[in-house]
Formats: structure tokens, sequence, C-alpha cells
């Protein structure tokens, strides 16, 4: 009669440990193609540029390619992609009209981990690693670590220094509720789409990636209230830049840019 006993409490000790494995998978299968694919939600990615750190985030809604939709995340805006197979546990996610992708693996412990890359002819090669994670839907920093601001960045500023021209060269409109910082950064050919970020303490970062290559804005608040950073712009060039907050900052007229000579 015991052994009758202790078998059943075996038996269903061992049902509940199969059910939690089952609740905590951390992969999921393409129910059409038996094939791996990534979670549903909120996700937080991190691109590797030179010594830096770009974060990003995305939103995963469908559980198979035919279905799904990779959506970035950027304050307000979001931009909507199709995701492809490449092999058993691989992803292509080509950034729409952009001649680049994303890669990606599908790894055991449901991470991705992959390459952004460019497809241009002559720049094929350039890539940045990056890898991602479920569930975390924060940029910068986690929940309940922030740090109190030391100013409010809202308004129109005039970024300098991208070059020695006398006119500016950008013009950044900004709005910071707490420590959450958003905005766009404009000049003559286009503007940086819209960035998110944080202000913590006397510093500043701003992310942003929407298709084209990722990029940061890092920088101090110095005690004048004039601003100095860097932007890092992924597979391209970092600059450095200066920033005097002006309500009256504008672009340059871009018709007065270039002229034609006479004959």
């Amino acid at each position: 009669m015991k052994y009758h006993v202790y078998k059943i409490q075996v038996l269903a000790l061992a049902t509940l440990i199969s059910s939690s494995s089952l609740a905590f998978t951390k992969t999921v299968e393409d129910p059409k193609t038996a094939r791996k694919f990534i979670k549903e939600g909120i996700w937080r990615g991190v691109f590797k540029v030179s010594e830096s750190e770009v974060p990003f985030n995305f939103e995963l809604k469908g559980k198979d390619v035919e279905t799904a939709t990779f959506t970035l995340l950027n304050g307000s805006r979001r931009d909507d992609f199709h995701i492809q197979y490449l092999g058993k546990d691989s992803l292509f996610i080509k950034m729409n009209t952009y001649d680049a992708a994303l890669v990606a693996k599908i790894e055991s412990d449901g991470k991705i981990s992959g390459e952004y890359r460019s497809l241009v002819p002559g720049l094929r090669g350039n890539a940045l690693p990056f890898t991602a994670e479920q569930g975390k839907d924060y940029r910068f920093v986690e929940p309940g670590k922030d740090v109190a601001p030391a100013a409010d960045l809202t308004g129109k500023w005039e970024f300098k220094g991208f070059s020695k021209e006398a006119v500016p060269n950008k013009v950044a409109v900004l709005k910071q509720v707490g420590n959450k910082l958003t905005g766009v950064v404009m000049q003559v050919t286009g503007d940086s789409r819209e960035l998110e970020g944080t202000v913590q303490g006397n510093q500043f970062v701003l992310s942003g990636f929407s298709g084209p290559s990722p990029r940061i804005y890092r920088g101090t608040i110095n005690e004048d209230g004039t601003l100095s950073g860097e932007i890092s712009q992924g597979i391209y060039d970092n600059l450095k830049f200066t920033g005097v907050k002006d309500s009256k900052a504008e672009l340059p007229d871009p018709y007065t840019l270039t002229s034609l000579n006479r004959g």
C-alpha cells in the first residue's frame, strides 16, 4: 500500500515539474514550421558600437513569420517590419526601404543575437553586433535606479560643431518629463526621427533606431546651461557637438545652400 502511495506521489511530482518547465520555456516554436521563433511582447536590444552600447526597443506580435509584426519603438513613433526565416533558428528582418537588415539567431535561452548589416554595395560588410532580451521595456536605466536630473532640457536647442560654417547645423526640439527625454534633431537634409532617452544628474543620452543606422546622442549639461557631447552614428563617423538653448533657433533656407553660376 505504501509503495502505491509513493508511486502516485512521484508521478504527481513529475507531472508538476513537467508542467512548470513548459510554463518557463525560453523559446517558442512556429506552429506551422516547427522551427524556433521568438516570444511575443516587448524586447530590449543593445547594439555594440565601438566602445559604446546603443539600446533600442521593439515589440513582436504574432506566433509565426506569416503573421508576425516586428515593430521598432522610439518614443511615440512606431515602425513595422516583416520577418523571414534564415535557416532553422535564424531570422532576417529587412529594414523596409532602407538597404539594411537585422540578422538574428534565436539562442537556447530565448534571447536573440546577431547583426545590423548594411546591404549597400560598397558598404556591405559594415555591421553592428547586437543582443536582445524579451520582457524588458526600459531603454537606458532600469526602473527604480534613476538619479534626479540636474536640469529640464525641454525646449529648442541650436547644435553646433558639425562643420566650420557660421550657420546652425542642427536644431533639436526636446521634451523632458521627469527623467524621460524624447526629441527630434533636425537638419536641412532631414531629421533624426524620434529619439528616446533619459537625463541622469548632469548627463543626458538619446538613442534612435527606426531602420537607418542606429545612433546615440550622449552629453553633459554644463554649469552655464549649455550642452556638450558626441553623436555616435553607428556604421558611420562620430561627431562632437555643443548645444545652446534658443527658442528662435532655425535651420538655414535649403534653397540658399546651392546655386548655379552664370553660363
